[in-house]
């Protein structure tokens, strides 16, 4: 054997022989920088904490229970001019709540007493939601169901209605209005259009005490770091005839809309949503909730 090869076996047999010194050597469970990292990092956190609470930002914000369920909602609030019409929407399953984030609803048919049953406004269909305590729950809007419906959105504009004492700016409360056009069905000749006119469906947020009419000014006023609070309600409406065979127009939902949106939000506003600037100044030192009559959302 060469000088060479010698070394070179020499130096393998040297190698095996630290591995299998270091195989045997124990090994410690956690390694100092292992350690080192989380020790830093929950510094880290533990300063951010501090540094928000003595700043005063919040970065989830906490609950605002309702003062009454939307349940307990009082027909009397609308009468006489309106009504319940003999025939409501079930209450909804536990596999339609599941997606909705929310129990607190209400899910209405009133009828406008002033009206002819064949009146395309005669029958106001009304639904309400409430939603608080979830992080950055993304807000649910009518289109994305109507069009998982087969309806086609033709036209998407942001109006105002004049709504006395509800508290917006100057009594003109901001609305998204959409008109749909109807599904298509199908027939022995293949697709046709529905007959039938468009469904016109309006919506709008109450956020923080505001009105808003996207999902995105939803957001926005949630990541807002200064409020420890924050809650949205969202009101929907549409309107249609008795038989609901004849849907009201856009100018005839407009025109219909703003009595009903009247006694609508007052009742929201004085019997079950809090009152956004006494909350928010008797809770500015984060301590328990406890407003009088204060309920906790169901789902909540």
């Amino acid at each position: 054997m060469t000088e060479s090869a010698t070394i070179s076996t020499n130096a393998r047999r040297a190698s095996s022989a630290a591995s299998d010194a270091a195989a045997r050597r124990p090994r410690s469970p956690v390694s100092a920088r292992y350690v080192v990292t989380l020790v830093v990092m929950g510094a880290a956190a533990l300063s951010l904490q501090v540094l928000a609470t003595w700043a005063g930002v919040h970065f989830r914000k906490q609950a605002v229970p309702l003062r009454k369920p939307l349940f307990q909602l009082d027909i009397n609030r609308f009468r006489p001019l309106y009504d319940f019409h003999p025939v409501q929407e079930p209450p909804l399953s536990a596999e339609q709540l599941d997606p909705l984030g929310t129990e607190e609803y209400v899910n209405w048919r009133l009828i406008d007493r002033q009206r002819d049953a064949r009146d395309a406004a005669r029958v106001a269909n009304i639904f309400v939601t409430y939603f608080t305590g979830k992080p950055d729950q993304v807000p649910h809007v009518p289109e994305e169901c109507l069009r998982a419906s087969g309806y086609q959105l033709i036209a998407d504009t942001t109006e105002s209605v004049t709504v006395p004492g509800v508290g917006a700016p100057d009594d003109r409360l901001p609305i998204r209005v959409q008109e749909f056009g109807p599904p298509a069905q199908r027939d022995v000749a293949g697709l046709r259009e529905n007959p039938g006119r468009r469904l016109t469906m309006i919506y709008f947020f109450v956020v923080n005490g505001q009105y808003r009419t996207t999902r995105t000014e939803v957001r926005r006023a949630h990541m807002n770091l200064f409020d420890r609070y924050a809650y949205y309600a969202k009101v929907e409406l549409w309107f249609s005839d008795e038989s609901q065979r004849t849907l009201a127009d856009r100018q005839g939902t407009l025109n219909a809309a703003a009595p009903l949106l009247r006694r609508l939000l007052t009742a929201l506003r004085e019997d079950h949503f809090q009152d956004w600037a006494t909350w928010t100044s008797g809770h500015r030192s984060g301590q328990a909730d406890r407003a009088s009559g204060a309920t906790t959302p169901k789902g909540n």
